[in-house]
């Protein structure tokens, strides 16, 4: 599940800048984690969207144009940039982790298969039951 998480040096930094104001860092702290949050509510919303569409699409895979990998909302992708860093947006070991550890947010899209070539055999008759 995708959450806002400050480790313990940033806060040390934080404290660092503030002239070591405890209270401050405190407040500070508080309020970007509250921004963060209310921030990643409306990117996942977002995503909920662009989940649906991903999970009703069939995507045809065109030869030699690619196909699409992977379909994430504008909110979504300008939250990881703030919040996580702009380097994990085109992290291909950070996009496969949060793939696998938030299959609901259905950020690949469905594929149709290649085309199969299918026989049926109208002179046999299906047995009845």
């Amino acid at each position: 599940m995708l959450k806002f998480h400050l480790e313990h040096h940033v806060i040390e930094e934080v404290t660092a800048l503030l002239a070591g104001d405890a209270k401050l860092t405190q407040w500070f702290v508080a309020e970007m984690k509250e921004r963060a949050e209310s921030e990643l509510a409306v990117a996942l919303a977002d995503q909920a969207l662009v989940s649906a569409d991903n999970f009703k699409a069939t995507h045809r895979p065109i030869d030699g144009v690619g196909q699409c990998t992977m379909r994430m909302a504008k909110t979504m992708h300008d939250w990881i940039i703030k919040w996580v860093g702009p380097e994990y947006v085109y992290d291909e070991a950070f996009l496969a982790q949060l793939i696998r550890d938030n299959p609901h947010l259905c950020l690949k899209p469905a594929y149709l298969k290649r085309a199969s070539i299918i026989v049926s055999k109208p002179w046999e008759k299906t047995k009845a039951a």
